[in-house]
């Protein structure tokens, strides 16, 4: 709360047909339109994409497609005696 974003990290996991490098893919471009619209984002806010994880996730077994998992972790700061946590509750108010 109140902190600024330094930096982000992104990771990944994608069945290789959302990927683009599978030949039988009608997805070829899916990773690049997530990717695209997480940078049109970091850019409206300034925070850079500073690293993460790209890793391959089972393709589609019982279901149409693979399974897609994705996390953002976001790194901040805030100024000297700003505050980035919410104060501790008041027992009985």
């Amino acid at each position: 709360m109140g902190a600024r974003p330094e930096a982000a990290f992104l990771s990944l996991a994608l069945p290789a047909e959302l990927t683009g490098y599978h030949k039988a893919s009608p997805y070829k471009t899916w990773m690049q339109a997530f990717f695209d619209g997480l940078m049109v984002l970091a850019e409206r806010y300034r925070v850079p994409l500073a690293g993460g994880d790209l890793a391959k996730s089972p393709s589609g077994v019982n279901r149409a497609h693979g399974l897609v998992v994705a996390d953002i972790v976001l790194l901040g700061s805030v100024p000297t005696g700003g505050r980035c946590c919410a104060p501790a509750p008041v027992q009985g108010t």
